[in-house]
């Protein structure tokens, strides 16, 4: 069983990267995310917005939006917790990576500094029928640059950034499995 968690709009964050992964690309075993449609575990709500200019903390000389928008995502790894038996054999596991296919740990996530986003299949698509592009919307930070939130005509979500570097990108996102809250972390490269 490979569980894929994508971007409808993704699974995914991160979605999947972000988680992310993903609008949820889901078999009737999979995990849903709380609270919303959209994003690699994307949830429902979101901050006010923010100016998109970036700023806190110390980025070395880059700010927020820079980084962000300096390359695409990709799913690196994906974390639950606490654990899941997420392919039924009996043992818990934290590092779900290994249950993803191949063609969803391609896709991406493009930022932009205009404040435009898309989600891309990857070189690899899952579904060879599907759009390469099958979510782009809108972006923006919330007041404390702590969570980025996309719109789509779907509806919005957002994805709580735990660190963000030029290289780098860990989200955080509630999400629901087996009826048991969790919180899917994706590490993003």
């Amino acid at each position: 069983m490979k569980i894929r968690l994508t971007s409808k709009l993704s699974i995914w964050m991160f979605v999947s990267m972000f988680a992310l992964a993903s609008c949820a690309k889901e078999s009737s075993d999979t995990s849903t995310p709380s609270g919303g449609s959209g994003g690699l575990g994307g949830i429902g709500g979101g901050g006010t917005g923010g100016d998109g200019t970036g700023g806190g903390g110390d980025t070395g000389g880059s700010s927020k939006t820079q980084m962000l928008t300096v390359k695409t995502w990709k799913t690196l790894s994906l974390q639950i917790n606490p654990a899941i038996d997420a392919d039924g054999n009996g043992t818990t596991e934290t590092d779900i990576t290994q249950f993803y296919d191949v063609c969803m740990l391609d896709n991406f996530y493009q930022f932009n500094s205009n404040l435009a986003y898309t989600y891309d299949e990857g070189p690899t698509k899952c579904d060879p029928n599907a759009p390469q592009t099958p979510e782009s919307g809108t972006w923006a930070w919330n007041t404390g640059e702590t969570q980025i939130t996309l719109t789509v005509p779907e509806g919005t979500y957002s994805l709580e950034v735990a660190t963000l570097t030029t290289t780098q990108l860990i989200t955080n996102q509630p999400v629901t499995f087996n009826s048991a809250n969790h919180t899917l972390t994706v590490t993003w490269n």
